[in-house]
């Protein structure tokens, strides 16, 4: 089963994709942050990231301090 780590900070949007995703499937972890998204990522293995455009545009601040770039699929 594949797993997909949704970061949203409505927990209304993210109660409705975890149904959702879990009727797909999909084995689903919910958090309502990215410092909790990067502690999950750290230490289990996520197939898929589904996060709000804030929390890349985040994502990315920090990693630019790093020299790394975040990508994400349009």
């Amino acid at each position: 089963m594949k797993s997909v780590l949704v970061v949203e900070s409505n927990t209304m949007q993210l109660r409705k994709l975890r149904e959702l995703l879990s009727r797909e499937g999909y084995d689903v972890i919910t958090v309502n942050n990215i410092e909790s998204a990067m502690i999950i990522c750290d230490k289990v293995k996520v197939d898929y990231i589904l996060a709000s455009t804030e929390i890349l545009q985040i994502k990315s601040k920090i990693e630019n301090k790093g020299g790394n770039d975040v990508k994400k699929d349009t």
